[in-house]
């Protein structure tokens, strides 16, 4: 799964990298809308965000050309809009093509929700509501600590729940996180998960009762070792009652 990202700034990459990488799928920027249509039969992509703040004028000759080759089922194209985006441009939005609007502010859990809404009509992902959430039992090790991000504190505590996206995390010390805001990055923790230390970075989504964090980056190696372990779990929930039930 390719998406193309066509804006000038990096925190929209950042935002669309977080949420498609653990769906499997790329994220490629381009900060040249003319270098993206030039590449666009070699790429392929099944899903472009454009950015119309940053590009205002280019997206209605490029949605044009992409139409002229690819349906709307075969290439989603999503308007990332702002206040100067008008209805006007809404309505040939429509007439051209464009499978969708989505405000630009992604880091609103309601726009991202509708972004990953409006993709999974066409396109089969593994949405967060899909998305395998293991909360850790008897049976299961999982365990986070990491550095935070200003004061390099060693912070531990315990993950309430885990998903290939991310986890919920109470601190044990509490007053060490109470400074962390939505989109600070975690850039040295360690997961436990099963037998496996995972050296990674992390992304605060939301810091109110329990610390929430996406996982930042993540390499592929490291989903599958989290995506394999989410999936054994019931396996190791009757291993566990079979080893209780020899004694």
């Amino acid at each position: 799964m390719k998406v193309v990202l066509v804006a000038e700034r990096s925190s929209l990459r950042t935002v669309l990298s977080d949420h498609f990488t653990r769906l499997g799928a790329s994220v490629i920027q381009y900060r040249h809308p003319i270098k993206a249509m030039d590449n666009l039969e070699e790429i392929a992509p099944d899903i472009i965000a454009w950015s119309a703040e940053d590009y205002p004028r280019h997206w209605k000759t490029f949605i044009a050309f992409l139409r002229s080759h690819v349906s709307r089922e075969d290439s989603v194209f999503v308007l990332l809009t702002g206040p100067s985006f008008t209805h006007d441009d809404a309505d040939k939005a429509q007439h051209l093509g464009v499978n969708g609007l989505v405000n630009e502010n992604l880091d609103r859990p309601q726009e991202l929700e509708r972004l990953r809404n409006l993709v999974v009509r066409y396109k089969e992902l593994s949405d967060l509501r899909r998305t395998k959430r293991l909360i850790p039992g008897p049976y299961d090790r999982v365990e986070l600590m990491f550095s935070h991000p200003q004061s390099w504190e060693i912070v531990s505590g315990k993950v309430r729940d885990i998903s290939i996206e991310g986890l919920g995390f109470v601190p044990s010390r509490p007053s060490l996180v109470e400074n962390l805001e939505s989109g600070d990055i975690i850039e040295t923790a360690t997961l436990r998960i099963g037998e496996n230390l995972l050296n990674l970075q992390l992304r605060v989504y939301r810091n109110s009762e329990a610390l929430s964090v996406l996982f930042h980056d993540l390499t592929a190696a490291h989903a599958e070792t989290i995506g394999l372990y989410l999936n054994d779990s019931l396996e190791r929930e009757l291993a566990s009652n079979e080893s209780y039930d020899e004694r």
